[in-house]
This record gives C-alpha cells, structure tokens and sequence, in this order.
C-alpha cells in the first residue's frame, strides 16, 4: 500500500506508540466483567489514533484477545460512524497466520478477493473470500458471483467474551450440490446462507493444507 501511495500507521493497542509511557500502557493492567485482564492503552488514545483515519483494520493473534477487538470495532463506530473498519479479514488472516500459512489482506471496494494466503509447506497460493457476521444471522452471498477458484470462510464474530466461529469450505463446493445451503441461497432479493447449512464446514481449516 506505501508503494501505491497509501499512507499506511501500525498502531500496537497493547504498548502503544512514542508518545505512550509504557507504565500506563503494557504494564497497566484492569479487570473486565469477563474476568480477564485488560492490557494497553485507554479508548481516549485508540479514538485520538483513529481520528484521521479513512480505513481502520482491527485483529488479533491470540483468541482471548477477541473480545477487546470486538469492543474495539464497537467504540470506533460508535465514535466514527462513517469511518471503514475491516476486522473479519484480519480475523481469518490471523488464524492462517497461527497455521503457518503467509497471507495478506488486499483493499479496495468492491473487492472479489479479501485475502491472499500461501502455504509454504505445500507451495499452494489460495485466494480468499470472508463472509462476517457479528451473530448467528445470515450470511449474504449470492450464488451467481461464487468463484469456483476461491475459498470462502464465513466467520461469526459472536458477543464479547465468546471464541469466533468459522466455516470454510471451497467455492467448487458452494457451486456443486447448492440444494444443502438452503432455499434462501437462490432468493431473488436476499440471497444467502444460514450458519446451520455450513455446520459441517465448521473449523474446516484443512482446505489450506489441500
């Protein structure tokens, strides 16, 4: 993104950056009502980062962390309507990340792929499409713009103080046999995919080892 131009900041929500004293950062620790320990700076700091911003993108590696992304991604709406945030994406890219898959997140609207992924361990590339939801709803994907080439992962991102679910299934599967994902994926309006028709897709992370 730098070479395009795109004035690109990494702001660590754990130790902050130059102007944060790491005593009142890293070292400062408060109790959440989940119980579990908050690290890093204030939400006053994360809003003023953010202020300026066009596109926020939020994620973390470790998933007991996913409930300050979540609250994260509320504050930052709630303060910032119209700012763009991206958090389902980094979700996923973290959990290839962890599964030692390299990957990247690409940017731009109306975008056919989110990530990019590979796997040195087999040399496989894979192009990726996330689908994210903040509850068990609905997932919108309309079946005539299902690409056969890609894997698709439908993420719910679930209340704060609960674990992300995720479904993966190739796009070769969502084109075969389409009558297993419901009534609703062929609706003229609302086309989609209710989480139970993905439940055996579920933690389906082997896609990536294929």
């Amino acid at each position: 993104m730098i070479s395009h131009g795109v004035e690109v900041a990494v702001f660590d929500a754990c130790v902050g950056n130059a102007a944060d004293d790491l005593d009142a950062t890293f070292y400062h620790q408060t109790t959440l009502p989940s119980g579990l320990l908050r690290t890093g700076v204030s939400d006053d700091r994360i809003l003023e980062e953010a202020a300026d911003c066009d596109v926020v993108g939020i994620t973390s590696i470790f998933s007991d962390q996913e409930t300050m992304v979540l609250e994260t991604a509320r504050l930052l709406r709630r303060e910032f309507p119209d700012l763009k945030l991206i958090s389902g994406e980094f979700f996923v890219a973290a959990e290839l990340l962890r599964r030692g898959l390299q990957c990247s997140v690409t940017f731009g609207n109306a975008k056919a792929i989110d990530l990019l992924a590979f796997n040195p361990a087999t040399e496989k590339s894979y192009q990726v499409q996330v689908k994210a939801i903040r509850r068990k709803n609905y997932f919108h994907l309309q079946h005539s713009r299902v690409r056969d080439r890609c894997v698709y992962v439908f993420v719910i991102l679930n209340r704060p103080g609960e674990e992300a679910e995720y479904y993966i299934l190739p796009g070769t599967e969502l084109l075969r046999d389409t009558g297993r994902f419901g009534k609703d994926y062929f609706h003229r309006s609302r086309p989609g995919i209710l989480p139970k028709y993905l439940e055996g897709y579920r933690d389906n992370w082997k896609v990536f080892e294929a």
